[in-house]
């Protein structure tokens, strides 16, 4: 997989689904990772209506999806959620269901229809055979979609490559909660500053709340300007793994590990130099100019999950899996980012 198959589409059947529904299904809850391309998250959207939209058709109830489930689409080592690193529309439905007939218990809060869950499902019995027929329709549902969607499926697995290799080939600055918190502090401030007769005025400095929802609100956005326009700020081009560290094994079984997800790597066979540093022959450079790029800057980069809190001031939101787990760090690989394009004798 990602090296000599590349599905548009991965499906995963699991078990078990949430007490009082059925199944669980795409699409998923917040937070998804920031560094997916959108066309991803919102093809997740439309496969997942395409599955929920036929068992509603056939009367097969008990269908959750978004906040009626815990799945999310952040983290990377999944069936399904590695597929999202690579622009593959991966899938996870967890059902319920076993050879031994069960009963689905009474969940008063399932039986609200909502967004999450838009056709609830009563207590009764279940039995093994409901579980296959659901699965049977959803496998129905995934193959009529993309079937009906051939051009779409095709096309956007190639454009989010595009994407991918133009965003690493420019200066780019990817969206994440640091940024936004950045910008944040910069209007505070800004606003404190003003206040002090330092700054140019609330409406430069001062963050601007409430508004009438049609518009209105916001800040200046020389402060957005001062974050996301900032060179150093920028995502790498690329990293270079130094063959003269001290482990230099284990940077190579990270190269490997890479390697087998599809990255493409280049080793120098002569020593160069990049941005006044030195390095020696043999040394590893990963660019980010490439398809899977996502899955690139997730090996290398700190994850950078959100403040994820049930209410202000309450207990945080458990994260479905992993929350942070950068490779290059778990395993001590010694390596250099770098903001700015450059070459050298790579092969």
């Amino acid at each position: 997989q990602y090296i000599e198959w590349m599905p548009q589409i991965l499906y995963n059947h699991h078990q078990t689904g949430p007490a009082g529904s059925v199944l669980a299904g795409p699409p998923y809850r917040d937070p998804f990772n920031y560094v997916y391309d959108p066309l991803l998250v919102t093809s997740l959207d439309g496969i997942g209506a395409a599955m929920n939209s036929r068992l509603n058709r056939e009367g097969k109830p008990g269908y959750t999806q978004r906040s009626g489930s815990n799945y999310s689409t952040w983290w990377n080592g999944g069936l399904r959620t590695t597929a999202y690193f690579h622009n593959m529309i991966g899938i996870l439905t967890e059902i319920i269901g076993s050879p031994t007939p069960s009963t689905i218990p009474l969940v008063p809060s399932r039986l609200i229809p909502n967004m999450a869950t838009p056709y609830p499902v009563t207590p009764r019995e279940w039995h093994f055979q409901q579980s296959i027929d659901y699965s049977v329709s959803l496998n129905y549902a995934v193959v009529t979609y993309a079937v009906n969607n051939k051009e779409e499926v095709l096309y956007g697995i190639y454009r989010m490559g595009r994407n991918s290799i133009e965003n690493g080939s420019k200066d780019y600055w990817g969206l994440s909660p640091r940024h936004a918190d950045s910008i944040t502090r910069a209007s505070v401030a800004g606003a404190r500053g003003a206040r002090g007769g330092e700054g140019e005025g609330r409406a430069q400095g001062a963050p601007v709340t409430g508004g009438s929802g049609f518009g209105n609100g916001g800040m200046a956005t020389k402060f957005y300007d001062q974050v996301l326009k900032d060179p150093t700020l920028r995502d790498p081009r690329g990293y270079i793994i130094p063959a003269d560290q001290k482990d230099f094994p284990t940077a190579v079984k990270f190269i490997n590990a890479l390697i087998k997800s599809g990255i493409a790597i280049h080793k120098a066979s002569a020593d160069f130099t990049v941005a006044g540093k030195k390095y020696p022959a043999g040394s590893y450079v990963v660019k980010t100019a490439q398809a899977f790029r996502p899955h690139v800057i997730d090996m290398f980069e700190p994850q950078d999950h959100p403040n994820d809190f049930q209410y202000p001031g309450g207990p945080p939101v458990r994260p479905y899996d992993a929350a942070g787990w950068t490779l290059a760090y778990s395993m001590g690989v010694k390596f250099d980012r770098v903001l700015e394009g450059f070459d050298g004798p790579f092969s």
